[in-house]
């Protein structure tokens, strides 16, 4: 450090500061420690260090020395002597491995420094990542994207929230429905309101959310060789309807959706509280005003040249297809286990697997072998804290922060 002056960083600029007004009696300590995020005793030792010392007693001590890990002049120099003698063009990697052999053990990003600094090596130039921009699809119901977007919808009005969205690639054609969060349960309920809008389409296109697709596990050669990847709940579910989902692997492969709650982050919220809406309940009930006045000056219809979505199926038919199935083992007492729930099945059954199916309108069914619904009641474990209704599921934890479902 040059004599005569001092050199710091802000955040020490901001603790010399704060200092100075303790020692001044213009600030309490206590203040003092919630300005620099410490305690009020390394308020005190910072406060001791500074009388004695004065401002240089609050800047970092390490300032202005060589690290103890910096390579030797002496060691730079044969590295790039040796570099400039035998292995000129050797890339870093590949120089050392020749250094090991030589008995010199450094990092390949410490080498590579050493030979950028002496001009031995030049980087090539990263390649920016070539992108093509999609056409759309020719006909409306052959792919649809679909996201959540997790905003403050209501501008503080109410809490923070999700908006389900689908927007066909073909036609701009967009339905949307809020939810508390972004999970299976949502994503299921929105696409049955999207069938009974506009049909079934032939796939769905959606991110990495593991809503979608299942990412955290491990598959044997077997299973790759086989094709054989583990679905998630709302795959298992539109597979019933023969509805291919696609994943996006950037942002930017789902564009029209993203710029869509672009869209919608700005209408749509000044539209809420044009309108007083505080809460999901009335916001749901106003969208189908809201996406009708949307769709009519956004869509472009014309540019389909045919509509191949298949016929809406009855709404029962729906639910029954498009909700979470789990396979559970009956107990010899006719008790089936899930969730921290026991349930208790009333009747006599010959199957040892069941069938729980909960629904989109919050409806829990045990079904047997031959699809035929058990009577049970629910009896809570033991150590629970969670409630829950005869014939009715319980909510899953939800991420307070990103407000999506938590997956074990």
């Amino acid at each position: 450090m040059q004599k005569g002056l001092i050199v710091m960083s802000r955040k020490e600029s901001l603790k010399i500061h704060v200092i100075q007004k303790v020692e001044e009696k213009l600030m309490k300590q206590k203040t003092a420690s919630k300005s620099l995020k410490c305690t009020e005793r390394h308020i005190r030792r910072l406060l001791k260090e500074y009388r004695k010392n004065g401002i240089e007693a609050l800047i970092h001590k390490s300032r202005g020395q060589h690290s103890s890990r910096k390579v030797s002049e002496k060691e730079t120099e044969r590295i790039t002597k040796l570099y400039r003698a035998d292995y000129t063009g050797f890339g870093p990697t590949l120089f050392k491995e020749k250094l090991e052999e030589k008995n010199i053990f450094r990092a390949k990003e410490t080498i590579r420094q050493i030979l950028i600094n002496d001009e031995s090596w030049v980087d090539k130039p990263k390649k920016k990542k070539y992108r093509k921009q999609r056409e759309r699809m020719p006909n409306a119901g052959m792919l649809v994207q679909v996201d959540g977007s997790h905003d403050d919808w209501f501008e503080d009005r109410a809490p923070r929230c999700v908006l389900m969205a689908f927007i066909d690639d073909a036609t701009s054609l967009v339905y949307c429905k809020f939810y508390e969060y972004e999970g299976t349960m949502p994503a299921l309920d929105s696409f049955i309101g999207y069938i009974q809008k506009f049909g079934i389409p032939l796939a769905l296109y959606a991110d990495l959310h593991q809503t979608y697709k299942v990412n955290n596990k491990k598959l044997t050669i077997e299973d790759e060789l086989n094709n054989n990847y583990p679905l998630s709940k709302f795959q298992e579910a539109i597979q019933e309807l023969g509805v291919q989902i696609i994943p996006a692997y950037s942002p930017q492969a789902k564009g029209r959706v993203e710029r869509l709650f672009r869209t919608l982050q700005d209408r749509l919220k000044k539209e809420l509280r044009i309108n007083k809406i505080l809460n999901i309940k009335d916001a749901n009930k106003f969208l189908p005003t809201f996406l009708t006045a949307y769709n009519k000056k956004f869509a472009k219809k014309h540019l389909s040249q045919g509509d191949v979505h298949k016929s809406a199926l009855p709404i029962s038919i729906l639910r029954k297809n498009l909700c979470i199935k789990i396979k559970r083992s009956v107990g010899n007492d006719f008790t089936v286990r899930n969730d921290n729930f026991v349930y208790q099945i009333k009747e006599s059954t010959l199957s040892k697997k069941v069938t729980i199916e909960k629904h989109t309108n919050g409806l829990l069914l045990i079904k047997d072998k031959y699809d035929k619904p058990l009577k049970y009641t629910t009896i809570k474990k033991p150590g629970t804290t969670k409630k829950e209704a005869n014939g009715k599921w319980d909510m899953p934890k939800i991420d307070p922060i990103s407000r999506k479902e938590i997956y074990a």
